[in-house]
Parts: C-alpha cells; structure tokens; sequence
C-alpha cells in the first residue's frame, strides 16, 4: 500500500485495475486506463502486402492460437474442442503458433485425440508477414486461456475472437456478438458451443472480423495507446 500510493500516477490495460489500485489506497485521479496494443502499423501494413500479393484464402473452419505454450494458457482445452466438434464439423482444423514447456505434452494429447494431420504445430512466430500467412488463413482465432495481445493481433488481421478470462483487455475488445464470443471459463462444452455459433453460420463470423479490425482501426490500435501515455505523462508535468 505504501509503494503503490508514492507514485504519481498508475497505468492499467483496463478498467478492473482501478478497483485493484483502489483497493490498496490510490486515488481514482492518479488511476488512469491507458489499454495495450502491439505494433499495428506493422501488423496492417503486413495485411495489406499479403492481400495484395499473395491472396490468401481464408479456411473457415480452420481454429488458430497464438501464444507461447504453457499451462494457463488452456491450448489442451482447445484440442479437445477440435476433438468434439469433428463429427459436426468434419472440416475443422487448428493450427497451434508458438512454443514452450508444454509443447511435447500438447503434440502428445493431439495425437491421443485423433488429431495428428489436423493440427498443425509451426512453432514460434514472430515476423509480422508469417503472422500473417496464419491468420489470414483461418478462419477464427481461439484464446482459451490467459492471454492479452494476440486478441488485437488477430483482430488486426479480420479474425472473430473466441475467449474466456483473459488479461482484463478482452473485457473491452471481445464485444459478444460483435466482435467475438465469450465463454465460460474452462467451460469446454460452452467453448464448443461458441466455436461451432461461428464455424455455423461463416457469414457472421466474417462480419465480426470486420467489425473487429474496425475496433483496432478506430479505438486501440499503438496511436491511441500513445497519445493516452502522452496525455498521462503531460498531465504530471503540468501538475
């Protein structure tokens, strides 16, 4: 409580940290929501040379995640979700970017659950234009765990998001119905129902993409972000 309340200023992703700083003290003038965002300069321009160049062709129903591989991060959960809508679904495919401690363990389970071929695993990322070729190329983007930044990533490149609890920042880019879907954490029949609302009806699915790369275009995208930690940071010179 004692360090929190020395600084001038705090700086939170979203509107829960109010409560958290609040909580310890701070008072709601030196709390300011300021969100988080990659480098979508970057990330839109890579969307742009892909489409015009290469051409890439969605596969609706092709499930990806990205994001590095660890426990919390719930990927079991999302192959087991590929697992159960096959038979409704006998297109659905996933594909798995990134790497980490449970990455043998994941590639174990994929096996175990039919999903060897179905599930691509490429490893770590981390261009923008072979982010890129993987995202544009599927056809929804799967959190179904912790996790911040590949949401704005994937809206960056026209995926609907599927997600739970995240890091806070989903709570204002995840907007159900619009943007994506929530489910119920760790809720795996509810993942799968949500999954297949999308994989169902392509055309909703779609606009949602749209309407989520419009949120990053318009609301957070790395200018807004900026200008928020610009203001911040003026206000406390001035003050």
């Amino acid at each position: 409580k004692t360090v929190f309340n020395v600084a001038e200023a705090h700086a939170c992703y979203f509107e829960g940290g109010i409560d958290v700083y609040g909580s310890y003290g701070v008072p709601r003038e030196k709390i300011h929501v300021v969100r988080n965002s990659p480098d979508t300069d970057k990330l839109f321009a890579a969307r742009r040379q892909l489409e015009e160049t290469e051409r890439p062709q969605r596969d609706i129903y092709r499930l990806i995640h990205v994001g590095r591989l660890v426990e919390w991060k719930r990927v079991d959960l999302l192959l087991r979700a590929i697992a159960e809508l096959r038979p409704r679904f006998p297109g659905i495919n996933g594909v798995v970017v990134g790497t980490g401690p449970q990455e043998d363990r994941l590639k174990k389970l994929a096996a175990e659950l039919g999903l060897t071929g179905i599930v691509r695993f490429t490893g770590g990322i981390y261009e923008p234009l072979d982010l890129g070729r993987e995202m544009l190329g599927a056809g929804v983007y799967v959190l179904a765990g912790m996790g911040g930044l590949s949401i704005n990533e994937a809206m960056c490149f026209g995926l609907p998001v599927v997600c739970s609890v995240c890091d806070g920042t989903e709570l204002f880019l995840v907007r159900d119905g619009k943007t994506g879907l929530r489910f119920s954490d760790g809720d795996l029949p509810d993942l799968c129902d949500k999954i297949a609302d999308l994989l169902g009806d392509p055309n909703r699915a779609a606009e949602m993409g749209s309407q989520a790369t419009e949120l990053i275009r318009t609301e957070v995208n790395i200018h807004t972000v900026t200008q928020c930690y610009v203001g911040l940071l003026r206000g406390l010179v001035t003050s």
